[in-house]
Parts: C-alpha cells; structure tokens; sequence
C-alpha cells in the first residue's frame, strides 16, 4: 500500500477541510483520516431483496457462493433485510510481492480492495513472460499513465492490491478483448469476501450501510409514486421497488444512458415491473408552464418532466464530491472543485420540493464529508421561500442506538433536534458503522 504519511488528498486545503469536517465528531489527526480513507470498512454489507427471497434462502445462497471461503466469515443478521459479513482473520494480509505483475485501472484496484476479482477489461500491462496459468502480483496503476497493452514492467505509481492466478493470456486481453475474470485474486491486501452478484440471481445486493439506511428514512409504502432523482448505479432504487412490494411506480432518472441501461438490466435480474428509468436531467424534470394541473400523471407511460407534485417520496442522492468513499488510493480534487458542487445539488433540491405532492417525504443525501453539500445545504435550505411549505422531520441517529435498525421508519420516536445524521469517522471501530462517509437530510411537505 501507499506510505501511511502520504496524504490522500494532493490538495492540502481539501484535506484539512475533511479533517476538520470529521473533528467536528471526534478529534482525527490527518494521518488517522489518510489510513482510515484508504482501508475499506471491515464489514460487507449486504441487502436482502425480500421481494424475490427469503433472508435464509439468501445466506444459504451465498454460503454455497462462497464456497470454500464461506468459513472464513461471520455471517450476521442485522434485521430482515440487513446481512453482513466479517473475516475470522486479521483484516489487513502482509501480501508477499510475486515476480510477475498485473497493472489495472484505479477502479478496478480499489474493487479488488472490496473483494472483487479482476475482470479482464479492467487489466492495463501484463509483465514481460506473463502467461495463463501464474501466480501475479496486482497493481492499481494510481497517476493513469500506464497505456492499455502496455508490454514491458510498468515502472509508474502503483499500488499493490493483492496476488492471484492470471487466467488469460496477452492476446487474449489486448487482441481478443475477451470478458469475464481474468484474475481470481486468492490473497488480497484486506479479507473481504469476494461477492458477485449477477452469480445469485437478483437474490441480494452489495451496499453501503448509509445507502440502505437512506431508504428506511425515504419510508416508501405499497402504491407509493416514488421519484429517485440520481438513481444510479440503482441500489436504492432496488430497495424503493423493494420496500413497495413492486408496487406504485419507482420513477428513476439519470442524465447517463449506459447508467439507465444499468438499472434497466438490474431491474430485470431482481424481478421488478414498478420501475420506470429515463436517461434525463433532473434539474430539468419539472415542466416549466403554469399550466394548472389536476390529478395524477400515468408514470408508467409518461416521461419527464413532469407536472408538479406528483411524488409521495422523492429520493435526492445528490451528485457530490465524494470525499467520504472507502477505500481511495489519492484523490487529486482541488478546492475550486469542491466549491462547484452546491449550486448544482441547490438548484436540483429545488426542483425535488417541486416535485413533492402535500405530505410527502424528501430524503437528501450525499457521499462527501464537506460542510458546504451537507448541513451547508440544510443551512441554505432554512433561508429559502420554499420553506414555507417544507417541514424539517428528525432523522433516527443510527449510530448510537443500533436497536433502530429493527424499527421501521414510521414508528421511530422522533423526539429528537435534528433533521439529518452524518455516517462515517475513525473513532467508530470495525463495528457496523464503520462506513463510508455518508450524509441524510428529512423534510415533509406540508
């Protein structure tokens, strides 16, 4: 891995912002926040599609996924919809450097950091003498300068993520552009179970914990018009359809049609018909007349945008500067960068009041541990005319009452101050909310 007192962050104004971002909960020197931003957290989070299985159906299913890793984990229950897993072993391998060398891409090295395998079009370099059949070392390749195909060892920034057996050849990458696994990683730099699920048939999926606990706040009920704003790459949107028994309409947008075609194809594999995904801009996705408009629209035939008040949730994960994901190897965000992100994430909370219907629940949520995306906008929120008609709702504070994660939303005690809770800090240890750094705003429409 990379030096511990090489800071993640190039941008030494970014980093002391996070860092004083996450004093606020806690004192964190800067080189606890660098080790604890390149670690993955220590329990794999897992959701149980309860539409299509049962919670035992699925933790047999993927004992027998696992195979002979399946006793290396403690497989728990959270609650009903809520499995994680946690190595037996220590968490972090003292990994040997093998003779022979996969470079990939930074995605690809930091899922492999998650559990992943190495897929075949995420390989870079194979070194001189590699072959089908070896033992490899593999390396993320961290200023993205190593060519595709590259032909000799790879002697820029890398890191190593872990040793495995190579199961494609040179040509078969590079010529062929063959798909499919190309490295089986058996000794990774962190015991995370290797999960995949397109093998369990739409049974489960891998998620954050913040991200799931987004949906129990969202609150979405059978027969429920529900708008998830940014619903890419479409956990949550799963979980709505989920929560409705595929029911009511789940009316996901996204301005990425490959993205939209993501979650069309998880739809399918997870066996929902309540889902409706359009490739378009959600700050655009309020019709823009005064034409007044009674009644509901057909969601199921109706594209956007859309006439006003038409939804009982909308779900806005806001795009964010993603300073909170785990694990990152360096992260090159400049403070000009930063700055950007508000005016977009305002200007896309106003079209999401927009399209709340009278008594419906708006959840706000991002990745980042910056002030200005998460109680910045709350704060900004506060001072807009369109509070008026827009109640803050208490969130549950999740991470110091675990027993909440066996109540449902709607019978929380909601005496509580404030209208958002923030996920993800050093201090909390390897126990369930050891996550990424995650934050969620609840307003009603009155």
């Amino acid at each position: 891995m990379l030096p511990d007192g090489e800071d993640v962050f190039s941008c030494d104004e970014v980093s002391a912002s996070v860092c004083k971002y996450l004093c606020r909960r806690g004192n964190v020197t800067v080189s606890q926040m660098n080790s604890w931003l390149r670690k993955p957290p220590e329990l794999t989070c897992v959701r149980v599609n309860t539409f299509k299985s049962t919670q035992q159906q699925t933790i047999s299913a993927l004992k027998q996924h696992l195979a002979q890793e399946n006793d290396a984990f403690d497989i728990c229950q959270v609650n009903e919809e809520i499995i994680t897993l946690k190595t037996k072993k220590k968490f972090r391998n003292e990994v040997v450097l093998l003779e022979h060398e996969v470079i990939v891409d930074v995605m690809c090295g930091l899922a492999v950091l998650r559990g992943a395998n190495v897929f075949a079009p995420g390989i870079l370099s194979l070194s001189p003498g590699s072959s089908d059949g070896d033992q490899v070392s593999v390396y993320a390749d961290l200023d993205k300068k190593c060519l595709r195909g590259h032909a000799k060892v790879y002697t820029g920034r890398k890191v190593h993520v872990g040793n495995g057996l190579l199961k494609v050849s040179r040509e078969q990458v590079f010529k062929e552009n063959v798909r499919g696994i190309g490295v089986v990683m058996d000794d990774r730099v962190y015991n995370c179970p290797s999960i995949d699920e397109r093998q369990l048939n739409g049974q489960l999926m891998l998620q954050n914990l913040p991200s799931i606990l987004a949906v129990l706040e969202l609150d979405p009920l059978p027969g429920h018009r529900v708008l998830d704003m940014c619903a890419a790459p479409g956990g949550k949107t799963m979980h709505i359809a989920t929560k409705m028994k595929n029911s009511g309409y789940v009316v996901a947008l996204d301005k990425s049609v490959g993205k939209i075609k993501q979650i069309q194809q998880n739809r399918d594999l997870q066996g929902f018909s309540n889902i409706f995904p359009h490739a378009f801009d959600s700050r655009k996705s309020v019709k823009d007349d005064n034409t007044e408009f009674h009644g509901n629209v057909d969601l199921s035939a109706t594209p956007p945008p859309y006439p006003k008040g038409q939804f009982d949730r909308v779900l806005l994960d806001a795009p964010c500067s993603a300073l909170g994901q785990r694990p990152q190897f360096t992260n090159s965000i400049r403070a000009k960068e930063l700055a950007s992100f508000p005016r977009v994430q305002r200007s896309l909370f106003r079209t999401a009041v927009d399209h709340l219907a009278p008594g419906g629940i708006l959840i706000y949520s991002t990745c980042t541990l910056n002030h200005l995306e998460n109680e910045g906008i709350v704060d900004w929120a506060a001072e807009q005319d369109f509070m008026s008609v827009l109640q803050p709702v208490p969130v549950s504070q999740w991470t110091t009452d675990t027993s909440l994660l066996n109540i449902s939303s709607s019978s929380c005690d909601n005496n509580l101050d404030k209208n958002y809770a923030v996920f993800g800090h050093p201090s909390y240890g390897d126990g369930l909310f050891d996550t990424i750094g995650f934050f969620i705003a609840k307003y009603r429409k009155l």
